[in-house]
């Protein structure tokens, strides 16, 4: 998991409350199921991270062009 967290894959759930701190933390949930939107999120992080980043720098021009 750390490897994946190290590299953006996934982050964790935020705003769960921690008993023992007493404070909403961000978490890992490991014993939590995968569900097949989890998994294809990782992957595609994973696979195509290049890719991704280039379409959201085309989204943010296209937006910027209707302003």
């Amino acid at each position: 998991m750390i490897w994946a967290i190290d590299r953006g894959l996934i982050s964790g759930y935020s705003n769960v409350w921690n008993a023992k701190t007493k404070k909403y933390e961000t978490q890992l949930q490991p014993n939590t199921q995968l569900t097949e939107a989890h998994f294809l999120t990782i992957f595609f992080r994973y696979v195509q991270k290049d890719e991704l980043a280039s379409v959201k720098k085309h989204i943010v021009l296209e937006q910027k062009w209707f302003i």
